[in-house]
């Protein structure tokens, strides 16, 4: 539920964020990477949780958002800074 919900929030950011000639490679990378993300952490972390329980596979998986959570906040610290600097008649 929380994935369907974040999906319109995200797209907002994304189309905010990005300039209309580089808008669809941004959705293409980003629904790519997506998907990747889900088949290289989705089935091993399903086989840890079949072989040895769901603790195990939601220990994974909050390792495995470590690197997502320093990304967003990364994202979050670029932001602000391009608020700052951002060209005239820009919509931040």
């Amino acid at each position: 539920m929380l994935r369907a919900a974040a999906g319109p929030v995200l797209s907002t950011w994304l189309v905010a964020r990005t300039e209309s000639a580089t808008r669809a490679t941004v959705f293409s990378m980003f629904g790519q990477a997506d998907a990747a993300g889900q088949v290289v952490g989705g089935v091993p972390v399903g086989y840890l949780g079949s072989r040895l329980g769901i603790r195990y596979a939601l220990g994974a998986v909050g390792l495995l958002l470590i690197p997502a959570v320093g990304t967003l906040y990364a994202a979050v610290g670029r932001s602000r800074g391009a608020r700052d600097v951002a060209p005239a008649g820009a919509t931040v």
